[in-house]
């Protein structure tokens, strides 16, 4: 048996050739030029790199979007001016991202409210929390992202009380927030799942632990106790595990149902009226809908 393995081969264009097609919008080849400096972009050397980071800043917003992702990964202090000109001129969103990693904390202290829609608070306050001296404004954080910080910061930002107060507001705020597929925990038939599963609720754990929160750390292990043993003595998660669903459809149903337990043992006021239903949680990822169809017929055809 032969121990080559077979490549489709072919001869690359000088990336200068590439580069003159990218910008000669004339050369009706503007599309396939950009797929090919993307392409190979990573093995060519720093100063090319920096010339076409700096083509694609000064070209449409799809070619910054790019350039800004490579930017926030790679940067150089020599982009600034550029950066800071674009940011100031459009206020793009990954943009703003390269500006809170990278630019001068007196900078982003400047401009805060501008930088700061969204969840990017919780990205300036862990850059400024690093440069010191900023105090953080607790109501514009989610309390996933201030249980967070207190993980990383390891500071006395709040007392025990309080730190376990969060960590169930926290707990409540996971279960009724869609996730993306790559944060749902990676589980497998057999395998403890819990709200210690996340990380998010992990680190805030060892928090406790850090800060000597000792009885603040014991009691809600001992209420994600409970969770886990009402999640294995359910029908349904008993169901699940005898089914031959496996993979990532079986992490994001065991998901679901943690949920529904999680969301079953809070103290009534950890919950709100604009709670969406016990069904809703049952499926955690917002796009997951119609694999949860598939995930049906699979079980029919199974039974």
């Amino acid at each position: 048996m032969s121990i080559f393995i077979y490549h489709a081969y072919k001869r690359n264009r000088p990336i200068a050739s590439v580069i003159k097609d990218f910008v000669n919008k004339e050369s009706r080849r503007v599309g396939d030029s950009r797929k090919e400096i993307k392409k190979r972009f990573i093995y060519l050397d720093w100063a090319l790199q920096k010339k076409i980071l700096t083509l694609f800043l000064n070209s449409g917003k799809y070619d910054r979007e790019w350039a800004f992702f490579v930017l926030s990964q790679v940067w150089d202090k020599s982009f600034e001016p550029l950066v800071r000109k674009l940011w100031e001129r459009y206020h793009e969103d990954r943009c703003t991202w390269v500006v809170i990693r990278h630019f001068p904390v007196n900078y982003i202290r400047e401009n805060l409210e501008a930088l700061a829609k969204g969840r990017n608070y919780y990205f300036i306050c862990k850059r400024l929390e690093e440069a010191g001296n900023f105090d953080i404004d607790r109501e514009r954080l989610s309390n996933l992202d201030y249980l967070a910080l207190m993980s990383e910061q390891r500071k006395t930002i709040v007392d025990k009380e309080e730190a376990l107060d969060i960590m169930y507001r926290a707990v409540h705020e996971l279960c009724i927030t869609p996730l993306k597929r790559n944060n749902i925990p990676s589980v497998y038939k057999g395998a403890p799942i819990s709200c210690a599963s996340f990380g998010v609720i992990r680190d805030g754990l060892h928090y406790f632990d850090y800060m000597g929160y000792s009885s603040a750390a014991a009691e809600f292990r001992q209420w994600n106790d409970g969770v886990m043993k009402s999640l294995e003595e359910s029908p349904e998660f008993r169901h699940l595990c005898e089914s031959p669903i496996d993979g990532n459809s079986f992490e994001i149903r065991a998901t679901g149902l943690l949920f529904i337990c999680i969301y079953k043992a809070l103290d009534d006021k950890y919950k709100l009226a604009t709670d969406p239903p016990i069904e809703v949680m049952k499926i955690p990822v917002s796009h997951y809908r119609i694999v949860e169809q598939d995930v049906q017929s699979e079980e029919e055809r199974e039974f």
